[in-house]
């Protein structure tokens, strides 16, 4: 004969990473305030042949190591094999079930190895990409917003330590696919050919990717930019004006004065 469990009691505890929203238990679609599944709460007494469905939410706060945030319930129920004899605790355990979080993140930082420059000096700037998140960045198109004062040079281009003299970062190219941990790290040369009116030459670097939080999820399109770096130019032209006190003179003139200015 089958019997009822009566008091029947269900947890499941809240893991890492994550945090209970309240007034989100439900019991058979019906929301229940003030119930918690971390410390448990009854479901009353479930009769056989009876189904009960608990359903509550989760937020996510914090992206675990490594990624995957698993959960599983318990209950604690009692029943009575002989309906004259005593009541039998016990606990079962649900199966495990588990979700991967992914996060898109990563770092994108730009240098240029001199702050002071004049012209016709030659400058290198360097970009990094390091992906810190758990998805891959596909498709990186890297871009540079040159100043029109910079002369670009094409052979300079180098990726991760490779030559790519066709490339051009005034009109972008396509690195490839940054995996999670990995690093593309761009550089290429300019020379100063003029002083702008600001003195200061900005320089930032753009990027374009595609990504999917999941296998057969959507694919998504973005884009960043670095940070500035800034070159101040100086300009260290030098004008030189001479003058003499007198236009005629003869041998027995005084002393002639001249004077040298430079500017």
């Amino acid at each position: 004969t089958r019997r009822s469990s009566d008091l029947t009691i269900f947890l499941s505890k809240i893991q890492n990473a994550t945090s209970f929203i309240p007034s989100t238990v439900a019991i058979n679609g019906v929301i229940q305030s003030g119930l918690n599944p971390n410390v448990g709460f009854s479901v009353g007494t479930i009769c056989w042949s009876n189904t009960i469905v608990v359903t509550y939410q989760a937020l996510v706060i914090s992206v675990p190591i490594p990624n995957v945030i698993l959960n599983y319930a318990q209950i604690v129920y009692s029943y009575k094999p002989d309906p004259n004899g005593v009541s039998i605790t016990t606990t079962a355990t649900g199966n495990s079930v588990q979700t991967i979080i992914n996060v898109v993140s990563f770092t994108f930082t730009k240098t240029v190895d001199k702050d002071y420059a004049v012209v016709g000096d030659f400058m290198s700037y360097s970009t990094y990409i390091v992906n810190t998140g758990t998805v891959t960045l596909r498709n990186v198109k890297f871009g540079d917003d040159l100043s029109s004062y910079l002369r670009f040079y094409p052979q300079t281009v180098f990726i991760n330590g490779f030559n790519y003299p066709g490339y051009d970062v005034r009109t972008g190219f396509i690195i490839g696919d940054l995996d999670p941990g990995d690093t593309f790290r761009m550089s290429f040369g300019v020379s100063v050919i003029a002083v702008p009116p600001s003195g200061v030459i900005a320089n930032t670097a753009d990027m374009v990717y595609t990504y999917q939080l999941s296998p057969n999820g959507e694919v998504i399109t973005d884009s960043a930019k670095s940070n500035e770096v800034r070159t101040n130019i100086v300009n260290g032209n030098l004008e030189v004006t001479k003058s003499v006190n007198k236009t005629y003179a003869d041998r027995k003139s005084t002393r002639l004065n001249s004077s040298h200015q430079y500017y």
